[in-house]
């Protein structure tokens, strides 16, 4: 039988003057609420804790990353690498009760049959507004690793869902352990397959001894962004401190410029001990920090320290 292909041709005036709404979010500047989103991290870096506390502000509405209020919106989050009782024990650390259009499920299918089972659950529950897949790689069982053409029309088989169903799919992953002191987002683990389909690309970071971190923010629709982030061991939540004003004109400079916000002041000798630099190649892209206004000398000689130029959330961040 003769397989036939559609398509279809729109002139760029009849786009130009038909109406189409703005983008809308599930977190504003952030999570888009109909496409698919990547949210990367490092292994044990809290990312289920930033999900688990996402899905239970949205099944009751309120304060996300204590700076966002959310709407109420209904969703399924797919944790795939836990167990109802560690998200019961979870769950109480937050200590309000989540509302009744949250679901759960530690037991979905993976594979071809992870995506025709959430194809048919979507159909027919279409009520549901998001899905979170919590992990990709565990979601992706029994698939090995995939070329950037794999990966692509892997994830674009998820992406499609979204797409054809109007929901936002968030899916969660990993970073690589090899730093990228270039580009964060070259960190996430795969080939950058996954990432060319993605609506939009977060990467959590945190020290793995701190609560202090970072989240990068990047889409097809809002402006990219890159904010402080703390995640509290007493409450397990991330807040947002700020947004990184102080960001440097190269991802090469900013690498070293965070590296002097997390361990104060430094010498360029042991600065080089966390980049791949030699001492005087941070020597020079110091001096150029400081001509941006970034950095400045330290108060030992050959020290440098960072100038601390943040914007507070009350300033920068409109929910």
């Amino acid at each position: 039988m003769k397989r036939t292909i559609k398509y279809t041709i729109k002139s760029a005036k009849d786009i130009y003057k038909s109406f189409y709404p703005e983008p809308s979010f599930l977190v504003p500047g952030m999570i888009p609420l109909k496409g698919l989103t990547i949210l990367a991290g490092p292994y044990k870096g809290c990312k289920s804790w930033f999900i688990l506390f996402l899905c239970m502000t949205l099944s009751r509405s309120g304060m996300f990353l204590g700076v966002f209020a959310l709407e109420t919106h209904k969703g399924i989050y797919l944790a795939l690498e836990d167990s109802d009782a560690r998200l019961h024990h979870r769950m109480h650390f937050f200590e309000f009760e989540p509302g009744d259009n949250s679901l759960i499920s530690t037991s979905f299918p993976s594979g071809i049959d992870g995506v025709n089972a959430l194809t048919k659950l979507l159909s027919e529950d279409r009520t549901i507004e998001y899905v979170v897949i919590d992990t990709l790689g565990r979601f992706s069982s029994g698939r090995g690793k995939g070329s950037y053409q794999d990966d692509y029309d892997w994830i674009g088989l998820i992406k499609n869902i979204a797409d054809e169903l109007g929901v936002a799919i968030i899916l969660v992953t990993h970073t690589r352990k090899l730093v990228d002191d270039r580009d964060e987002y070259n960190e996430i683990t795969g080939s950058c397959g996954s990432m060319a389909v993605a609506d939009a690309i977060l990467v959590l970071k945190k020290s793995r001894n701190s609560g202090n971190g970072t989240l990068a923010c990047t889409g097809r629709d809002f402006e990219e962004k890159k904010y402080e982030v703390f995640f509290s061991k007493d409450s397990c939540c991330w807040t947002i401190k700020g947004e990184c004003a102080d960001s440097a004109s190269t991802p090469e400079r900013q690498s070293i410029l965070e590296i002097l916000k997390e361990h104060g002041e430094m010498t360029p000798q042991e600065v080089s001990t966390h980049i791949e630099r030699t001492p005087q190649a941070v020597s020079n892209i110091l001096a150029k920090l400081k001509d941006e206004g970034l950095v400045e000398k330290g108060s030992k000689y050959g020290t440098w320290v960072s100038s601390k130029h943040t914007v507070s959330t009350t300033s920068s961040i409109s929910s």
